[in-house]
């Protein structure tokens, strides 16, 4: 997989034992990103390191190493040419650009550091899967080239502050113009100078005179030409100020003693002699693709301050707090906690205790219910499971959590569903019974994902003795994943099918993960709310049309993962999580989130297993940022004042709330402990006009890639259970979100810079002092 687009260039990540660059009109720039090289070149052997840069010009051979077993580096081919026909030029440059080489200036270490950020900006652009912008990828590398070029680019001739200033004038002309018809008249008149005093005078300060300079000048970028390029040679001759072909070929044979064709072979030959005299092993090398590429640059770029190497995105916008105030859609919350024998681990219990103080459910999902037969081997808990469903129920109803109760026939279940479900219903109507009325605002959820065999009598018993047990029973169905599903014309044959049985359905539930593969395959620049969009306007079409289910949720849902194996990147998920929460608050009736990620193991049945889902927990009553983000959702109060993908302002009574995100989308296939992503930072400048003048306080909470990370490198090392309380107590410092106070004083308005790394969001509260 490479990046689109007829670019003048080609980049490659090279890792192996040893490469040989190709001999011909190219440059190459060899950049040093992990371990150490050894390159041998026509002047010499160099050793090169982490951000090391060598550019190789045209015809320039080199043989590459690698003396370290983790070696990589980049090149950057420029296909001269090309940039020739583009720009409409002729471009012949030599680079004296070789970080290695033992004579280095002071002022160049600057200028290597500069260069080494356009590299860096021009390498995270062009892998950029995002973006896929072209005009940005144009952008960085010209701008590398440019550099390049005005820095390190060789001169063919330096003009020597000694001549006299008229001289260098003329000097400077011929440098400038050699390749249109130019004589020393036409430059005396210009300077208003005699042609007479201006020859004399070049020829004694110059030491040849004014046509044998300029010839020589001529030929000396003809030579060049021939050496590097494949152009006719009256092209050559016409492109560097010959008026025809036969008087540059007797000048070229007068100055260097051969023919320009001659000539164009002795180089040519040399140079094959050089290469294969030198090339004593032969390559053994590999070109990453894309995936193995970003891998070794994000790693290397984890190590550097995003500003090191990219200016951030700008955001810059004014905000007049006199705008009409909106009303802001509130999202209820899903606590999952899979299996209900979950409930009988004491970890969860405490979770779910520390979980409904810390953010504000609606309601307690989980799968199935205890019958006499479902043994727990791992539980000391002697209370009989009716006993513990209805401590289950207590908690819910003590902490104001509607039950979700969600029916799944098990895959490997091969009893008939009237069986399957007949215990079940005895332990339904005996915490009937001790509930009472409260318990008709019960949900009984009854999963169709994927569809089962009998579906329409399966679903007619389990409504019919729902109906039997409760006063009022609130019925629903989970629908499951809905994108490009191979199921939903089965669906809607079944939803029409209620529709004429008069069947009453109260909700409808259903699963999202765009982190599928195949939806990159196919979308690569899916967006996640285009994918909730599409996922939100199949399903309520449906319900429209077959008038059921008058609430939405979405139980079981991710942002985007990877294919890691240790906490799938949540960590740098928050500000698509928020994007997400404030979406949907307008769209639907509740969202769902995860307790712990070791109880979700219990549930192999459910299609987001193991660490995939957005978990409150990693364990140990450690918290995930997903826990702080809802945090956050919750601490936002009051009315919409402003908002956009990357701003959103409310007011309650004097008091604004600033959320300020920086989402970014990226493939899934790049998880945490495969790369980090690149950081893709943005400065937001914002400024709130017509504020009360007077004192307030300001608080900011700040979620970025830091928060989290460090439990990857825990997984990576030990393992969570090899952690100890000293480690537990610090990691659960380390993870809490970073808060800010000031108390500044206002005078009408209030300015805010604030820069967002990769995925961070900030919410900023500010309060006046003032009465």
């Amino acid at each position: 997989m490479t990046p689109t687009g007829n670019f003048p260039f080609a980049i490659h990540g090279i890792i192996g034992q040893h490469w040989t660059s190709s001999s011909d009109s190219n440059l190459r720039i060899l950049f040093g990103i992990r371990g150490s090289w050894q390159i041998l070149t026509e002047e010499s052997v160099y050793e090169m390191s982490a951000e090391d840069v060598l550019v190789l010009n045209a015809f320039q051979a080199a043989q590459v190493t690698a003396t370290s077993v983790d070696s990589a580096l980049f090149l950057i081919e420029i296909y001269r040419e090309e940039i020739e026909n583009q720009l409409n030029i002729q471009w012949t440059p030599v680079f004296d650009c070789n970080s290695m080489a033992e004579k280095q200036f002071a002022y160049q270490e600057k200028e290597f550091s500069q260069l080494r950020e356009k590299l860096l900006a021009c390498l995270a652009t062009f892998y950029d899967l995002k973006e896929q912008n072209q005009f940005a990828v144009y952008e960085k590398f010209f701008s590398m080239l440019s550099f390049l070029k005005s820095h390190f680019q060789r001169s063919d001739f330096q003009i020597p502050a000694a001549y006299d200033e008229k001289i260098q004038q003329v000097l400077t002309t011929i440098h400038l113009n050699y390749m249109k018809p130019l004589t020393l008249q036409q430059i005396a008149e210009e300077t208003f100078l005699s042609y007479h005093y201006l020859s004399r005078k070049f020829k004694e300060e110059v030491g040849v005179s004014f046509k044998e300079y300029l010839t020589t000048y001529r030929l000396k970028k003809s030579a060049t030409a021939l050496r590097i390029s494949e152009q006719s040679i009256l092209k050559i001759a016409l492109e560097n100020g010959f008026t025809n072909s036969k008087a540059f070929h007797l000048a070229f044979k007068n100055y260097y003693g051969i023919t320009p064709n001659d000539y164009r072979h002795q180089q040519a030959s040399e140079m094959l002699e050089v290469g294969e005299g030198k090339k004593v092993k032969a390559d053994n090398f590999e070109l990453l693709e894309i995936e193995a590429a970003m891998l070794v640059l994000s790693n290397f770029m984890v190590q550097k301050d995003p500003e090191e190497f990219l200016e951030p995105k700008q955001l810059e916008r004014q905000i007049p707090l006199t705008k009409p105030l909106k009303p802001r859609s509130t999202l209820p919350k899903i606590l999952n906690i899979g299996h209900c024998s979950n409930w009988l681990r004491g970890d969860a219990q405490q979770a779910m205790l520390e979980t409904c103080q810390g953010i504000s459910f609606d309601y307690l999902r989980f799968n199935d219910v205890l019958i006499e037969n479902q043994l727990i081997i791992d539980t000391f808990d002697i209370l009989p499971n009716h006993a513990q469903m209805s401590r289950l129920i207590s908690f819910a109803m003590k902490n104001h959590l509607t039950p979700i109760i969600h029916f799944k026939i098990p895959k490997d279940n091969q009893t008939e569903f009237s069986s399957w479900l007949k215990p079940r219903l005895k332990v339904l109507q005996r915490l009937v019974d001790e509930f009472g009325d409260s318990s008709n605002t019960w949900h009984l959820e009854f999963d169709l994902d994927p569809l089962p065999v009998n579906l329409k009598e399966n679903f007619l018993f389990f409504y019919q003795q729902m109906q039997r047990i409760f006063d009022q029973p609130t019925i629903g169905l989970n629908v499951g994943a809905l994108y490009r599903s191979p199921f939903v014309d089965q669906l809607e044959e079944f939803l029409a099918d209620l529709n004429e049985q008069h069947l009453t359905i109260a909700f409808v539930d259903y699963r999202s993960d765009p982190s599928d593969d195949y939806l990159w395959d196919e979308l690569p620049k899916n967006l996640l709310k285009d994918y909730q969009e599409y996922n939100l306007t199949t399903l309520k079409a449906l319900l429209e049309k077959y008038h059921c289910g008058r609430k939405v949720f979405l139980s079981e849902w991710n942002t985007l993962i990877g294919k890691g194996t240790t906490l799938r990147g949540t960590f740098f998920r928050s500000a698509i999580m928020f994007k997400d929460l404030l979406y949907l608050a307008a769209e639907i009736e509740g969202i769902g989130f995860w307790l712990n990620n070791s109880i979700q193991s219990n549930s192999p049945e459910q299609p987001l297993t193991g660490q995939n889902r957005l978990t409150l927990y990693v364990g140990h009553q450690l918290k995930r940022p997903v826990f702080f983000v809802l945090q956050m959702f919750d601490r936002i109060k009051g009315s919409v004042l402003y908002q956009e993908e990357a701003i959103y302002l409310t007011q309650q009574g004097q008091t604004r709330y600033l959320l300020l995100l920086n989402p970014t989308y990226f493939n899934p296939a790049m998880s945490i402990d495969e790369t980090y992503m690149m950081y893709q930072s943005q400065l937001i400048k914002l400024e709130l006009q017509h504020l009360e003048s007077g004192p307030y306080q300001i608080n900011t909470y700040t979620l970025d890639k830091d928060h989290g990370g460090i439990y990857n490198e825990v997984l990576k090392t030990s393992g969570l259970e090899l952690v100890d309380q000293e480690a537990t107590d610090y990691l659960k410092q380390a993870i809490l979100p970073q808060l800010e106070i000031s108390c500044i004083e206002v005078e009408e308005q209030l300015t805010f810079k604030e820069l967002l790394s990769f995925n961070a969001c900030r919410l900023i509260q500010i309060k006046p002092l003032h009465n």
